[in-house]
This record gives C-alpha cells, sequence and structure tokens, in this order.
C-alpha cells in the first residue's frame, strides 16, 4: 500500500473525528443560547474559529490527495516514453563490424539479422559521471516534448490555490474550480437545498464535464437529487433513522417502498403506512407556525421564518414569495417591510465597527439606506472587507476576511457570495 495515502487516510480520520467533536460542542452552546455569560460567548467564539481551521484543513488534505494522484499519473507516463525512446535508441543504432587485421572478405557480405552490439557512445558512457548525465540531460529534454502537458495554472475561485487548467472547470461566469472544490459544492449542493442546483454568479455549472471528475456514487446521488428537487408532493421514508427520499417509481397508489430500509410510508400524511383515513397531525405544526408569525411556502409547502429585512422571501426551492401573503414577489399590494424588522436590521449594520452603541442618528442613516436598497439580488457588488467575521448565511466563522454587499450591507464568506445567491 502506497504510505502517502495510509498517511492520508490517518489524517483525514483524525480532523473528520475532531470535527464532529466540535459540531456537537456547537450544537449544545446553541441549545442553551439563552447562557449570556461571556464564557459561553468566548467558547462559541473559539469553536468557530477552530470549526473553520479544520475545515480549511481537510480541504487541503483533499486537494493534496488530488496532486498525488497527477503526480503519480505523470511518472507513469514519463516512465513509459523514457522506456520508448530507450528501445527507438537500440533499434537504431549502427552495428559495428571488426575486420581481423591484414584479411578481406572473401566474398559479398549476405544482408542478414543483426545482433546490434552496444553503441561506442554508450560504451564510452560507462564509468564515466559527466558522459552519463549528458546522455540522461538529452533523454530528459527529448522527453518534455512528448510528456502530456497539463496546460497553465490557473486561480480556483473557491480555495484560491492554482492548478493546471485542463483539470479544471470553468464556468460560463468566466469563474474556474479545480477539482476538489467542485466535488465539495456538489456534496453541499445535495446536503443544503438552497445551494441546489450548484451555480456560479446565478448561472448553471457545466455538471456534465464534472463526470469524469466525480465518483460515480456521487455522481447517482445527483441525478437522484434532480428528480427529489423536481418533485414537488415529496415523500421520505416514514423511518426517523432513515428518511431517505422515495422516488415516483416506488410509489404504488398512496404507498411509497424506501429502497433503503423497505419501509412503507403513506404518501397523503406521509407516516408509515396504515389502515384506514389518514390522521393528520400537520394542523397542528401549522398552527403552531401561524401563531409564530411563519409563513408557507406555495411551491414546496415548507414553513418559512422572517427574522429581520425587508419581507422578500427566496426559499430554499428558489421560489421568490411575499411574507405577508404568501403570493408571488412583487404581484401583491403588502408593503414591502415591517417598521420593527427594518429598524433591527438597521442596528445591526450601524453597530458594525462601533466601540460603543451606535447613536440613534446612525441607525435612521442605515434604515434609510435599506428602505432605498430593500429589494437586493446582490449583483456583483461586492467588497472585501480583512476582517474576523461570521457570515450571515452559513454562520461559518471567517477568520481573515468577509465579503459586504454595498447595496444592502449583507456579510458573506466567498462560498455563499458565488454560490447560493
Amino acid at each position: 500500500m502506497d504510505p502517502n495515502a495510509t498517511d492520508l487516510e490517518t489524517a483525514d480520520l483524525v480532523l473528520q473525528t475532531s470535527l464532529q467533536e466540535v459540531e456537537e460542542a456547537l450544537r449544545l452552546l446553541n441549545r442553551d443560547a439563552n447562557d449570556g455569560r461571556a464564557q459561553a460567548r468566548d467558547e462559541k467564539v473559539a469553536l468557530l474559529y477552530w470549526r473553520a481551521e479544520l475545515r480549511r484543513r481537510i480541504r487541503a488534505q483533499q486537494d493534496r490527495r488530488e496532486a498525488l494522484q497527477i503526480s503519480r499519473e505523470s511518472r507513469l507516463d514519463q516512465a513509459a516514453i523514457l522506456q520508448d525512446i530507450h528501445g527507438r535508441e537500440v533499434n537504431e543504432a549502427p552495428a559495428v563490424h571488426v575486420q581481423p587485421a591484414g584479411r578481406a572478405p572473401t566474398q559479398p557480405q549476405v544482408p542478414g539479422p543483426q545482433v546490434p552490439s552496444q553503441p561506442q557512445e554508450s560504451r564510452r558512457t560507462l564509468g564515466n559521471p559527466d558522459v552519463l548525465t549528458q546522455t540522461r540531460k538529452r533523454a530528459y529534454d527529448t522527453t518534455t516534448a512528448v510528456v502530456p502537458h497539463y496546460g497553465v495554472l490557473r486561480e480556483c475561485v473557491a480555495c484560491s490555490e492554482s492548478y493546471p487548467e485542463s483539470g479544471m472547470i470553468r464556468n460560463s461566469c468566466s469563474h474556474i474550480y479545480c477539482q476538489g472544490c467542485i466535488t465539495h459544492l456538489l456534496e453541499n449542493s445535495l446536503a443544503d437545498e438552497s445551494l441546489f442546483p450548484p451555480r456560479c454568479c446565478r448561472l448553471p455549472l457545466p455538471l456534465e464535464a464534472t463526470r469524469g471528475i466525480i465518483n460515480v456514487d456521487l455522481w447517482a446521488r445527483f441525478e437522484e437529487k434532480k428528480i427529489e428537487h423536481g418533485d414537488k408532493h415529496r415523500t421520505y421514508c416514514s423511518d426517523p433513522a432513515c428518511s431517505r427520499y422515495i422516488l415516483p417509481s416506488r410509489v404504488r397508489g398512496t404507498i411509497g417502498t424506501c429502497r433503503v430500509c423497505n419501509r412503507k410510508t403513506c404518501t397523503l400524511c406521509k407516516k408509515e403506512t396504515h389502515q384506514g383515513e389518514c390522521v393528520d397531525d400537520r394542523i397542528e405544526v401549522l398552527e403552531l407556525g401561524k401563531a409564530k408569525g411563519w409563513q408557507r411556502c406555495l411551491n414546496c409547502s415548507h414553513l418559512v421564518e422572517l427574522r429581520s429585512g425587508c419581507n422578500h422571501i427566496t426559499c430554499r426551492c428558489r421560489h421568490e414569495f411575499c411574507y405577508v401573503c404568501s403570493t408571488p414577489w412583487k404581484q401583491c399590494e403588502c408593503a414591502h417591510w415591517d417598521e420593527a424588522m427594518l429598524e433591527e436590521r438597521a442596528g445591526v449594520i450601524a453597530a458594525r465597527n462601533q466601540p460603543a452603541r451606535p447613536a440613534r442618528q446612525v441607525v435612521e442613516q442605515a434604515a434609510q439606506f435599506l428602505v432605498e436598497q430593500h429589494d437586493c439580488y446582490h449583483d456583483g457588488a461586492w467588497k472585501k472587507l480583512g476582517i474576523s467575521a461570521e457570515c450571515e448565511e452559513c454562520g461559518d466563522l471567517m477568520p481573515d476576511y468577509i465579503f459586504e454587499c454595498r447595496h444592502c450591507g449583507l456579510q458573506a464568506c466567498n462560498a455563499c457570495r458565488i454560490n447560493r445567491f
């Protein structure tokens, strides 16, 4: 077994285990969110920093694995070419015929198979390091003309590392992704529906070009996700330990069968298959949502909660609607924002980089700014700030820099900036 591969597997296991421990610690802290102790806040900041560092190291490990694979392939190609060159030199070498002194051939030489002898230059090479070095240099110089060329190096928009362009994926927005980052993006889109389908700068990524890069299992899961994403009446396995999406092809009447655990689920009430009428307890959830002021997406039926900002909602299924009445966005007469939420958001923006509580005038200016820019699509208006800040979309702590929308003041990490909005 390759010792490099063994080392990488061990490092991956350690990093993944550490990341799971940090995620669990953060989950426990978030569960006790009402704890206002300064120590708890410090613990969360430290854990967020460590989580960001672990994710960076995991990505670096995956990039290293890709680089080792390319290096191995390059060495194999080079060895085959050198062997071919050596074979041609031997076959093309002229035979050396030594005639005994004082004797001449009595009859013409008859052409026949010859056993090639070692060229004179090759014999001189043995035991002569200088000549051997020059011979090797000529061989490698010849090789450089035919060894597969991986192209110029390009910077990956996601990880900022440089890789040969021939092995990267270019989107129509001109951004380029390395193999590791395009795989990460596909995997993340399967877990977070707001990232599906994978896109960059709101333009779909050329996913067919990735089929030769990602493994078969990931591609199969991606194809299944496309079916799930387009299904407005999805049914998931009623077993909480499974919860896998049930494909339409595995539904007969009102009963769907999970292909993973074979559990049967009612497609009407989404519970385990039963006799008689469905008992729909979703009414209780909807009543709770109504009491909390939540709204329901009419496209995918998920409940959505607006915590700050304007009434323009973009659901994770990408459906845009009014938070007040649920109708498609800009097709109603409702107010575009709630005054209390607008002021709350203005206070957050005004408090940035302020040593003390911002003055009322500063908050009012921020509120007026939001009124003018409330319907923001973050179209190419980002500035990079060299500060440590938490992404307001995914919650990840960015230790070195954050992007801020010039229009609405939203702060986001690079991944959310180019892949989520």
